[in-house]
């Protein structure tokens, strides 16, 4: 789900340009966050009005069940409601 990056937390894991980042817990005066790309271990400020797309990343156990590292929590706009 698209979303700004100042709407995410520390934490969080999101995809832009085909490469994924974890959001750190540093940022500056203006907002920027500081994030670290998964796939090379480097580093990127990001304007807090950037576009990204925010997803879920998931380990595996011994067992083969997958287990997500962060859990997203949904909208409450998302969740379906009973009419009865």
């Amino acid at each position: 789900m698209e979303k700004f990056i100042e709407e995410l937390g520390a934490g969080d894991i999101f995809e832009v340009e085909n490469q994924r980042f974890v959001i750190t817990s540093d940022f500056k005066k203006n907002g920027d966050r500081l994030c670290i790309n998964l796939n090379t271990g480097n580093v990127r400020w990001f304007k807090s009005d950037s576009h990204v797309i925010h997803i879920s990343l998931y380990a595996m156990d011994n067992n083969n069940n997958f287990h997500p590292i962060k859990e997203i929590k949904s909208d409450v706009s998302t969740k379906i409601q009973s009419i009865f």
